[in-house]
């Protein structure tokens, strides 16, 4: 009786290596791919809120220049001061009818806009004053203006904030005095769901 030798092959330790290694490029490559995608998510979504941040605040202070030297009709005569001031690579400071520039570090530019504004032709605050562009009541009286609006002065500049290190878009009313307040931030939208800033 003759045996019957059966061999009994099996992988060798060559090509389960080679396996392995096949196996981990291919799940290389796909963590790449994935990593690489997520980052490129993450960017146009920070660049479309970068962009309806700054259409709202473009908005925003669109509707102000439209406004600038603005003069109820029923107001026979107004000597203001100009509608309009800039200053290049500063922020507008002083007071509203003689103003200043003091320059930024980040040399931003500042605007200062200022119009007559009654309760047609600005937001009425809720005692139903005239307010600037913070949604502040403005309380400001002039006899020139013979009780038929206020001298509404808003400042304008930009600076990169100390504590997010951020370029922010600073709004200062002529409402009220003290510190400034963040209007809008490049890599948020505005403060509150109206578009005003919160506070």
């Amino acid at each position: 009786m003759t045996q019957r030798r059966v061999i009994v092959r099996g992988h060798t330790l060559v090509e389960f290596v080679i396996a392995i290694v096949l196996g981990l490029v291919v799940t290389a490559g796909a963590a790449s791919l994935y990593t690489t995608q997520r980052s490129v998510f993450e960017r146009a979504g920070d660049a479309m809120r970068i962009r309806e941040a700054g259409l709202t605040a473009l908005t925003l202070m669109g509707q102000q220049l439209q406004m600038a030297g603005f003069v109820p009709a029923g107001v026979a005569r107004f000597n203001s001061p100009p509608p309009l001031f800039g200053c290049s690579g500063g922020r507008p400071t002083g007071a509203d009818d003689s103003v200043a520039c003091e320059a930024l570090p980040n040399r931003s530019d500042g605007l200062v806009v200022r119009y007559v504004g009654d309760n047609v032709s600005t937001w009425p605050s809720a005692t139903g004053q005239s307010t600037d562009c913070l949604g502040q009541a403005v309380t400001n009286t002039s006899a020139a203006l013979g009780g038929q609006g206020v001298l509404v002065v808003n400042r304008y500049f930009a600076r990169v904030s100390g504590s997010t290190g951020e370029p922010e878009l600073y709004c200062e009313g002529n409402a009220r005095r003290g510190p400034r307040n963040r209007w809008w931030k490049a890599s948020n939208a505005c403060g509150s769901s109206t578009g005003w800033p919160a506070g």
